[in-house]
């Protein structure tokens, strides 16, 4: 079969020579129906990759990155590109103060990737820092507001008024200690409904009732695990406020499931004794008895791993409550 189509210019311009231009098909074999490209999509089957579960796919693409560069991933497609954001920014550690500002300024250019996709947010280098710094942190947990697990030094960084739209269910600090600038803000209690888990993962220098801890928070009403922090051969009536304290806290508080006493070794130097035992202080034997009497408190023997610097940060699948029962 042959088609001849004939163009012409039907007004040129003046001065400008008609064109008259003829395109001929050759003739051509009839085209089966097994290769017209419709039907080729039409019947081609789906690709497996787009009909798995979500969860499944992250769980892919994390173990290809394993195995490929970031960038090699990102390079197959938007979607790809997503999912990779997706991991990245899921679990996000910060470990120096460089991070921090590297992390602070993804933040102020990518402001919806932050908020949407940081569900669980650490800041885990020595508690001392620049105001730069902390002005740092404070604009990262404020553009984190979707966070839902939080691990930061000192509760100071949590109770800016600034941070009013960050509401962690889960909150770890590595110690109940303030700043002088912390001193000036006088509590956290935007967390007060939203708080379940509350772990306070070391002793502090400064001693601070459980009762006081909690009410730094205000009423957390909605709590249901506690783990707090004291040192062995620590002063004694601080011990006795502190056992009267979880006595109070275990009846009051019916809703909660557990509350965790992890005992350090006493950390001063004209204190310290190596070859004293934790489960020998007067503090354990004093709440071993009332462990006995309300099977929700778990006392831990615990000390200081110096090697590791975010030792107490709360990890993915790190399992610290299901630990601590398992120790009971």
């Amino acid at each position: 079969m042959s088609v001849a189509l004939n163009l012409s210019v039907a007004h040129p311009a003046p001065g400008s020579p008609q064109i008259d231009a003829a395109i001929y098909s050759s003739p051509t074999k009839a085209r089966s129906r097994a290769l017209s490209l419709a039907l080729a999509a039409a019947a081609k089957p789906a690709a497996p990759l787009l009909d798995i579960p979500t969860e499944l796919g992250i769980e892919i693409l994390q173990f290809g990155l394993a195995h490929a560069s970031i960038d090699t991933l990102a390079s197959v497609s938007r979607a790809f590109r997503a999912c990779i954001d997706a991991i990245l920014y899921k679990h996000v550690l910060l470990r120096t103060p460089k991070a921090v500002s590297l992390f602070a300024r993804t933040a102020r250019q990518r402001p919806d990737l932050v908020r949407n996709l940081v569900k669980r947010l650490a800041v885990a280098f020595p508690w001392g820092s620049s105001p730069a710094t902390s002005i740092d942190i404070e604009y990262v947990i404020a553009a984190c507001s979707g966070v839902r697990i939080l691990s930061l030094p000192r509760p100071g960084l949590i109770a800016s008024p600034c941070l009013s739209r960050t509401l962690p269910s889960e909150l770890t600090l590595q110690s109940f200690d303030f700043t002088r600038l912390d001193v000036a803000r006088c509590s956290a209690h935007h967390l007060s409904t939203a708080l379940t888990h509350l772990r306070i993962s070391e002793p502090g220098d400064a001693w601070y009732a459980p009762s006081a801890i909690i009410s730094f928070f205000g009423d957390a009403p909605h709590l249901t695990h506690i783990a707090l922090a004291r040192r062995m051969e620590a002063n004694e009536d601080n011990d006795a406020v502190f056992v009267a304290d979880i006595q109070t806290i275990l009846a009051s508080r019916p809703q909660l499931r557990m509350v965790v006493v992890r005992i350090f070794p006493a950390h001063f130097p004209l204190y310290y004794n190596p070859e004293a035992v934790v489960e020998d202080s007067a503090i354990w034997q004093v709440l071993s008895v009332l462990a006995e009497e309300d099977p929700r408190l778990v006392i831990v023997a615990a000390g200081f791993d110096r090697g590791k610097a975010t030792s107490w940060v709360q990890m993915p699948n790190d399992g610290f409550w299901d630990k601590a029962t398992a120790t009971k």
